[in-house]
């Protein structure tokens, strides 16, 4: 929760807004095509019919995460400026739904499946598409939490030093 005293750079709040803006954009049509991609081959991968589930699962935990996005952007506009703050739930519930619903069943659908690509009577085929798109946004999804975990533990860091060197001013004045 930001303290309501610290300004922040107007250049941080500009260019925060514009990075979500940015990947809400992009997720939506990536979110269509996963969609799309697994409704249309779900019968398509005997090898493992799990992953075009994962794709559409994929797809509708993406598109909710945009949809509670805009409506959370939405009450910020409509409320006066800096009065409203995303409250604590949906911040933690957008967290649960998106880490716990992929993380363990799709890895091993995902990963535990050996593909072959060439005869679709086999029970070994998958779609390549299919098998491709969900292994690329799984692999996505774990480079984007450990890039996240990374810049969220650095953000930390520098404020806590920076509120020390504040401190730090501040003893040194009152002693001069």
């Amino acid at each position: 929760m930001p303290d309501d005293d610290v300004v922040r750079p107007a250049w941080v709040e500009s260019t925060a807004r514009k990075t979500e803006m940015v990947f809400n954009a992009a997720a939506v049509p990536l979110a269509v095509a996963t969609l799309v991609l697994g409704a249309v081959n779900l019968n398509n991968c005997p090898v493992q019919p799990g992953i075009p589930k994962y794709l559409i699962m994929h797809a509708v935990v993406m598109l909710a995460s945009v949809l509670v996005y805009l409506y959370v952007q939405r009450k910020k506009h409509q409320a006066r400026a800096n009065t409203y703050e995303e409250p604590t739930i949906v911040r933690v519930m957008n967290g649960i739904v998106i880490i716990s619903g992929l993380v363990t069943r799709f890895r091993v659908w995902t990963f535990g499946a050996k593909p072959t690509f060439d005869d679709a009577t086999k029970t070994t085929y998958c779609n390549f598409w299919v098998y491709y798109v969900a292994y690329a946004s799984f692999v996505l999804f774990f480079v984007l939490l450990i890039v996240t975990i990374c810049l969220t533990c650095g953000i930390a860091c520098y404020e806590v030093c920076r509120k020390d060197m504040e401190q730090n001013r501040e003893s040194k004045r009152e002693t001069a």
